[in-house]
């Protein structure tokens, strides 16, 4: 009767290509979290951005996330980003987090800071919709 089952020289080959597999992919699936992460912030940037557009032609000025008693016909008790028509940016499962300064009745500016240890690299666009920031997409 002949046995059935893997030599041990078949077991060796199999988990080699499996531990080749894993040391390119790890990396590349790093890349595209850090890839996501960056387009999220850039998308909710160009959403405050549009936001803060509407806000201004109505209203004459810019609204301050830091300053919710500009943010007219808002009650108090909501979060200031629904003056300019959005949800709290602040509450995404991405280590982001986001702000508006700079503000004025011609100005503002949006940030998003990376949450990344020690670096926290940001980006940014302010109301000429020009993108700065030190933080490159990966």
């Amino acid at each position: 009767m002949r046995a059935r089952g893997f030599t041990l020289l078949e077991v060796l080959i199999a988990v080699a290509v499996i531990a080749i597999v894993a040391a390119v992919a790890l990396p590349q699936y790093g890349r595209a979290v850090q890839r996501s992460y960056w387009r999220t912030a850039r998308d909710l940037l160009q959403t405050i951005y549009s936001g803060e557009q509407v806000y201004q032609t109505a209203n004459g000025t810019y609204v301050d996330a830091d300053n919710p008693a500009v943010c007219t016909g808002i009650p108090p008790t909501l979060p200031v980003w629904r003056c300019i028509y959005m949800d709290d940016p602040q509450t995404n499962t991405i280590p982001v987090t986001y702000d508006i300064g700079g503000v004025g009745a011609n100005t503002f500016t949006a940030t998003a800071t990376y949450e990344d240890g020690a670096a926290r690299p940001t980006l940014t666009v302010d109301q000429n919709r020009n993108w700065g920031g030190t933080w490159a997409m990966p």
